[in-house]
């Protein structure tokens, strides 16, 4: 009778060591395995010398488990220097997730103009999304994506300021 139990009890062992654990309301249907998105991204000023601080500002969105960071890179014309600006979640995420950072000017930075280049993106599951200036073929599979907001900012000589690019004058006919 022992050898008898001994053997259901290895039985139902094994059998229960087959069969998949299953957390309480876990569903991998319900698991967040989309990246995040970007609707807009701004800046609160066009024109700036080395040393300035830009605020930079995005609107994000991840449906499930909500956005953990954003990064926006902005690129020298040149293509040889890039600044990078952490972005923070600046108001509640249950109503519109909207994020902010500074990207910092250095007091090197070369005067020119400089194009956003990348802006990335994680969830809280770690799901990342690169939106970039410099691919030529998307894999949203991958995370890889086409970034279609052109934004730039203007550099002027350091102990000078910034010239606009354009400027136009219209006389008002009164």
């Amino acid at each position: 009778m022992k050898k008898l139990t001994g053997y259901l009890l290895a039985l139902i062992f094994v059998v229960a060591s087959c069969i998949p654990v299953v957390a309480a309301g876990s569903n991998d249907e319900d698991k967040d395995t989309q990246p995040p998105t970007f609707s807009s991204i701004t800046l609160d000023k066009k024109l700036a010398r080395p040393g300035d601080t830009i605020v930079v500002s995005a609107d994000a969105v991840d449906d499930d488990s909500g956005v953990k960071s954003v990064t926006a890179t902005f690129t020298h014309s040149d293509g040889n220097k890039s600044y990078p600006a952490t972005l923070l979640l600046k108001s509640d995420p249950d109503i519109k997730e909207e994020f902010s950072g500074l990207l910092e000017i250095p007091a090197d930075a070369p005067a020119g103009l400089y194009r956003l280049t990348r802006v990335a993106l994680k969830d809280r599951e770690n799901n990342a999304a690169l939106y970039s200036a410099a691919y030529q073929e998307w894999d949203k599979s991958r995370g890889l994506f086409p970034l279609e907001h052109a934004l730039s900012f203007t550099v002027g000589q350091a102990g000078t300021a910034p010239e606009p690019a354009r400027c136009a004058v219209s006389e008002k006919n009164g």
